[in-house]
């Protein structure tokens, strides 16, 4: 909770100083969710959608969108979380986005995000094999990301460091989720431990 505090503070600051907050509303939605208060961070996400939206930058609107369907799945609105993936996958598919000099090298962490999203919507409606499919790809492009990375901060300098090692354990914890579901014990623990740093 006090992760929380931090993050409203400093959504605050960027407000008063008149800053982008996107970034800021960002780390509170995801620390709302952190412990456990998904409909405050839907909330937070639909603020920080309308703000993205306002700026006209097409790879952080795909991925705004992109976590607002994952909030929606997890409060139990898979309609409107699928219809939010399907504005995500348009705004990625603009052909003016698709004409910055940024958008091959980038692809594959938009694309990831939307798919990490996708993951949670077919986990909710029960569709693990389907959520297997995505984790799996989703897990193949936050590999292509990693190996890319110096070039996408060329084009995204505001990246997190740690970003791509926090998302590749995402990922592959979804991974292990659908295969659980599938009965799929062994398997789940073979993904999880090729997740995990080798030892000092």
């Amino acid at each position: 909770k006090e992760q929380v505090e931090d993050q409203k503070e400093a959504v605050r600051i960027a407000e008063a100083a008149k800053l982008d907050g996107s970034r800021a509303l960002q780390q509170l939605q995801i620390a709302e969710s952190f412990v456990g208060n998904n409909r405050k961070a839907f909330g937070y996400a639909e603020q920080r959608l309308a703000g993205t939206i306002s700026s006209g930058k097409y790879g952080a609107i795909a991925h705004a969108y992109g976590q607002l369907a994952q909030y929606q799945a997890w409060l139990g609105d898979l309609e409107a979380a699928r219809v939010s993936i399907d504005t995500a996958e348009r705004t990625l598919a603009n052909p003016q986005y698709m004409r910055w000099p940024g958008y091959n090298i980038s692809h594959s962490d938009q694309r990831g995000s939307i798919q990490r999203s996708q993951i949670e919507i077919e986990m909710a409606a029960g569709r693990y094999e389907e959520a297997e499919k995505l984790a799996r790809a989703a897990l193949g492009n936050v590999l292509l990301s990693m190996r890319n990375e110096a070039q996408i901060r060329q084009y995204i300098p505001d990246l997190a460091p740690g970003t791509y090692n926090i998302v590749e354990l995402v990922s592959t914890n979804r991974l292990g989720n659908a295969l659980l579901r599938q009965g799929r014990a062994v398997e789940a623990e073979a993904a999880s431990a090729e997740s995990e740093p080798d030892p000092d």
